[in-house]
């Protein structure tokens, strides 16, 4: 059985309406745990899933990225490459998840909050379990069938929900939380394993000999530390906030530096594009490549810049609206974090994992690292707990900067061919003029910012799209003939 043959914006499209509800999942979540739970006592959830995210990461070693590399080539035994990255894998989860165990006294000194205790043995195995499902999902795209993973993701989306409900709600403990995660997750490797195997091959076990997996260590490795130093990165301030102040705080940086779902339909776009892009690079189309990842850069800034602008002009009543009154005091934070994802309108790694250039992704990700470090202590002595956004937001930026020049530099282009820098500037100006207006015009309207909220956000996005609906429609047109 197969699922039907779709286009890559199609493909793309469909992901990103589930990512779309998966984030909004996550908000409504953020929502219900915001106000269900004292501050101190979220942050005891925000400490525990820190360290599921962060330590999920390094595990992963990259090896999500392999199944799409490895499916994709001709000359060896997929099924035998697929069953290793799976077992190594598990072995990384393993032995991961009896280090969080050993290590449980060190992690309640370090985040100075004894409650995490009592947690730690059910986000133990939490990674490894989280790091199974993303090679699955990874895998299943490569073998396109992204409607599966789009119904799965779905109903886990509503289910996740539920879950926070009933633990916050019902029985108001963050350890039943933790628990009926624990099922989930295993339920959901279970359903994947059983679709895998009755719609494509049955995934086994392997024992990863030097001649299956040189190779996928070969190239997961440098990705792996690309990753590592990224997850470091990402995670730093939070690491830095966890340790240096109280727990009210960390709930409060944590809240304030949470994704929201404006990136949704361009990280789907990048999910679905990778192995076409790998493919046309083998095929030696690189000016074919060119034109496709322009128009990917024009797609991604366009929709994302659109909803990340309109949040920055309608923050306020968007804080309010997702945290209530009592972390409004994080405004400047939550604002700077617009920026950082006004930033990641697209992968800029996309192009040098396609060339294979994976060390160069971990160099850049090195020096991202060692800026945010630096600039994290630096700007923390200096403006307090709004330091570390700051500092978060110039190393990504640096690292995005190197990220494009060596990807132009292999496609044997200027940044200009790429960037269609007049596209952009218009955009900037349609944004900065529509959102000045209606932010000025919802001042002048004395509502609940729950109504603001929506009447001049949903304004705000509205005439945007139409302004910019064609050149859109279009791109997305052109991304669907790959």
């Amino acid at each position: 059985m197969g699922e039907r043959k779709r286009g890559a914006a199609t493909n793309s499209i469909l992901l990103a309406f589930v990512q779309c509800l998966t984030m909004l999942s996550g908000i409504i979540q953020t929502m219900i745990l915001s106000r269900g739970f004292s501050e101190a006592e979220y942050g005891t959830y925000a400490q525990g899933m820190l360290v599921v995210n962060f330590l999920g990461s390094f595990l992963l070693l990259g090896l999500s990225n392999a199944v799409t590399y490895f499916s994709g080539q001709k000359e060896i035994d997929t099924h035998k490459y697929t069953g290793a990255i799976i077992t190594i894998v598990i072995l990384l989860g393993t032995i991961g998840g009896i280090g969080i165990l050993l290590a449980r006294e060190g992690i309640v000194d370090y985040f100075g909050n004894g409650e995490i205790r009592n947690i730690i043995a059910y986000v133990a195995f939490l990674p490894l379990l989280t790091n199974v499902i993303t090679v699955y999902q990874t895998l299943f795209i490569a073998e396109n069938m992204a409607t599966s993973i789009a119904v799965k993701n779905a109903i886990v989306s509503v289910s996740q929900v539920i879950i926070i409900a009933i633990g916050t709600l019902v029985a108001q403990s963050i350890k039943i939380i933790y628990i009926l995660v624990l099922v989930m997750d295993i339920s959901q490797i279970v359903i994947f394993a059983v679709i895998f195997r009755n719609r494509r091959y049955s995934i086994h076990i392997v024992f990863p000999t030097k001649d299956i997996s040189g190779p996928i260590l070969k190239y997961s490795i440098p990705l792996a530390l690309s990753t590592a130093i990224g997850t470091i990165s990402i995670y730093m301030d939070k690491l830095l906030i966890g340790n240096l102040m109280d727990i009210e705080s960390f709930a409060l940086y944590t809240n304030m530096a949470k994704e929201l779902p404006f990136a949704f339909i361009i990280n789907s776009f990048t999910t679905v594009l990778m192995p076409v892009f790998i493919r046309l690079h083998a095929e030696g189309e690189d000016p074919e490549l060119k034109k496709h990842w322009a128009n990917y850069l024009e797609l991604g800034y366009s929709i994302t810049w659109i909803l990340t602008g309109t949040a920055v002009f309608c923050s306020k009543n968007l804080l309010l609206f997702l945290y209530s009154e009592k972390y409004e005091q994080g405004l400047n934070i939550f604002i700077i974090y617009l920026f950082v994802e006004m930033c990641r309108f697209s992968y800029f790694g996309t192009i040098l994992s396609t060339f294979g250039k994976t060390k160069v992704i971990m160099y850049s990700s090195l020096l991202s690292l060692t800026c945010n470090f630096v600039l994290n202590l630096l700007f923390y002595h200096l403006f307090g707990i709004i330091g570390p956004a700051i500092a978060t937001f110039v190393s990504v930026l640096l690292m995005l900067s190197l990220q494009l020049k060596f990807s132009c530099k292999l496609l044997q282009c200027r940044i200009k061919d790429v960037f269609r820098f007049k596209s952009m500037l218009l955009l900037l100006g349609e944004i900065f003029i529509v959102g000045g207006i209606i932010q000025f015009a919802g001042s002048l309207i004395n509502i609940s910012y729950v109504f603001k909220l929506f009447i001049c956000g949903g304004l705000m996005v509205s005439i945007l799209g139409l302004l910019n609906y064609k050149r859109i429609k279009l791109l997305i047109r052109n991304i669907n003939r790959i």
